[in-house]
């Protein structure tokens, strides 16, 4: 089950241009990677992966939720490879991180409701995945929890082809 007033997606860059702290430009997006298939590896190289993340506050304050709270948001980036065959269905996770809203300066307070609008980027070096069939389908996943919770719940999925 999602999380209520949460949205997340990711997208996939080859290059992301700075100017000292400031990105400029996300360039060469990408739904589909060549990766150097071994015979039972998979080796992934320098890409970026960019996570847009928003929270509202709502506008019934009995929801509850993480801005509401000023709660902290636990985040994980998982690649995930889409099979039926559970001992191929292998996951790693890429990137975590955490979202502190009672320490942010970022929240936006004079919109209908007040919101916060969060960016990472995950920069990959390299993945190297040791499964039979490493070319296919995966799935990058956005899962979240915050501390009261007892597991991760996914919040967004993307696709991604490996050829």
């Amino acid at each position: 089950m999602c999380t209520q007033y949460l949205n997340t997606n990711v997208a996939f860059f080859k290059n992301i241009t700075k100017n000292n702290n400031d990105i400029t430009a996300f360039s060469d997006p990408f739904d589909c990677l060549i990766a150097d298939c071994g015979s039972k590896t998979v080796s992934i190289n320098n890409f970026n992966i960019v996570t847009y993340i928003n929270l509202l506050e709502s506008n019934n304050k009995k929801a509850e939720n993480i801005l509401d709270k000023r709660e902290k948001l636990q985040v994980r980036i998982r690649l995930t490879k889409c099979t039926k065959n559970e001992n191929e269905r292998l996951s790693v996770d890429l990137d975590e991180f955490e979202i502190d809203t009672s320490k942010s300066n970022d929240i936006v307070k004079d919109a209908c409701v007040p919101y916060l609008n969060f960016t990472r980027i995950t920069h990959i070096d390299t993945i190297n995945l040791d499964i039979e069939n490493p070319k296919g389908s995966y799935v990058i996943k956005v899962i979240v929890k915050t501390p009261k919770d007892e597991k991760y719940t996914v919040q967004s999925m993307h696709h991604l082809k490996i050829e």
